[in-house]
């Protein structure tokens, strides 16, 4: 896929947080939700077996997801961080987003799988 990485990032940047910092879906979901999109995902010429396709793509990930870390939910995940805040988001960066690091490494794994 040839995407530019900067408008990639600018265009997941609303993802973080759990959309809007708000601790809602984890955003390396949505931004993986995406990816599958643009590998599998139905055009406007399309038929909806396309959609069915790449819908089940996307509940594969989310049942792999919440088995492997428990939750879907940002919150669930950061224990609670509201990223709204910025003394929590600093000290979030700070202390605890490697998990989010390990936690997109795995997806990333997960994700190369179903793209397939």
């Amino acid at each position: 896929m040839d995407l530019k990485d900067e408008l990639v990032l600018k265009a997941a940047t609303g993802f973080g947080g759990g959309v809007g910092g708000r601790g809602a879906l984890c955003g390396i979901i949505s931004g993986s939700v995406m990816v599958i999109g643009l590998k599998h995902g139905r055009g406007r010429e399309d038929d909806m077996s396309v959609a069915i396709n790449a819908y089940l793509r996307c509940s594969q990930l989310l049942d792999w997801f919440k088995q492997e870390f428990g939750s879907e939910m940002c919150s669930n995940l950061t224990g609670g961080v509201d990223f709204r805040d910025p003394e929590q988001l600093a000290k979030f960066y700070a202390t605890g987003h490697e998990k989010c690091i390990e936690m997109a490494g795995k997806t990333a794994v997960k994700l190369a799988e179903l793209l397939e």
